[in-house]
């Protein structure tokens, strides 16, 4: 009986997930739409891959100017500056509580990017019902966006007054350099973005349900990849995509790390649910795989300890197979 709810849970799609920056409810919006989001899925699928090609090539990360006001009352750009700069910035009061349990919880050399952005944050309470069509619209999607993170003008929309939501959305700007936002760097790295910002909001404000499930999970055993988990969070502090490659290319290959990436981002993008479930569990044993090359006892039982918190992970590994239509898939072994 638990493994068929924890199926039923999987298979149901989460009421708040999150997609590039925007925090979207799934529902009665997909079903509506499913053809002309499979046809916008295809297009971005050929569009993102030529982009993986690239990654790890050229690497063209610059760093942001750090605004005039903040280089004059840093001294030596300590990290502990940051933190004081923070301290003293008056930001939206919506925020108070926020900015209080996020700096508490993050390292303080990973709040350059909060403290820069959080002068000018703004943050637009939209009418959800009176703006909905035109965001729909122009978001190509079919579902309804209840938050939105802009990183070029450092402004976030809101369309319920969820704080889990807000949260979610400060991350994104505490992550953004003015145009890159955590590992959504270049225009790729989507899904790994999202997976990760709500892993950290998760953790940090306590949230027991979340959105992004598949991304959240599938994020957390890559972080084990990592010997330490506070370097991956470094690099997503620091738009650092190629820190996330290099690392899981010492033991993966480059094309299987932007399988990953894509698969990732089909996962926010959100596609039909029984296919996006089997592919998901496929996900889990390919990384599975992966680390096991690694020889490493400490990464192989981490990953190993995350993993088989799912019994249905348990009965796949032990040889049960999963079909979705008009696919035959492999064992998993």
């Amino acid at each position: 009986m638990d493994l068929i709810i924890q199926i039923l849970q999987e298979l149901i799609p989460a009421f708040l997930v999150a997609t590039g920056g925007v925090t979207i409810v799934s529902g009665g919006f997909t079903i509506n739409s499913i053809n002309k989001s499979l046809i916008i899925r295809e297009k971005n699928k050929h569009k993102y891959l030529k982009l993986y090609k690239r990654t790890g090539e050229v690497k063209e990360t610059q760093e942001s100017e750090i605004p005039q006001i903040i280089r004059l009352i840093f001294k030596g750009n300590n990290k502990q500056d940051y933190l004081n700069f923070i301290n003293m910035v008056k930001g939206p009061e919506e925020l108070k509580d926020i900015i209080e349990t996020f700096t508490t919880n993050v390292d303080e050399k990973n709040l350059r990017f909060c403290a820069r952005n959080l002068q000018t944050v703004k943050i637009n309470k939209k009418n959800i019902m009176k703006d909905l069509k035109d965001y729909l619209s122009n978001l190509k999607k079919p579902i309804a966006p209840i938050g939105l993170y802009h990183p070029t003008s450092n402004t976030i929309d809101l369309f319920i007054p969820s704080k889990q939501v807000l949260s979610h959305e400060f991350i994104h700007m505490c992550s953004s350099n003015g145009e890159d936002c955590g590992f959504l760097v270049r225009n790729f790295g989507y899904g790994l973005d999202e997976g990760y910002t709500e892993l950290l909001n998760k953790r940090i404000f306590k949230y027991k349900t979340y959105s992004y499930y598949k991304n959240v999970n599938i994020t957390k055993l890559l972080e084990t990849f990592f010997d330490n988990p506070k370097d991956f969070e470094k690099a997503f502090f620091n738009n650092d995509l190629d820190a996330v490659l290099i690392q899981f290319c010492k033991y993966g290959t480059k094309k299987e790390f932007f399988d990953l990436l894509e698969k990732l981002d089909n996962f926010a993008m959100g596609k039909i649910p029984i296919n996006d479930f089997i592919e998901y569990q496929k996900l889990k044993f390919k990384l599975y795989d992966i680390i096991k090359r690694s020889n490493d006892e400490n990464k192989i039982k981490n990953f190993e300890n995350i993993l088989f918190q799912s019994s249905l992970s348990k009965i796949l590994h032990n040889g049960y197979t999963l079909t979705s239509p008009h696919i035959t898939s492999k064992r998993l072994k």
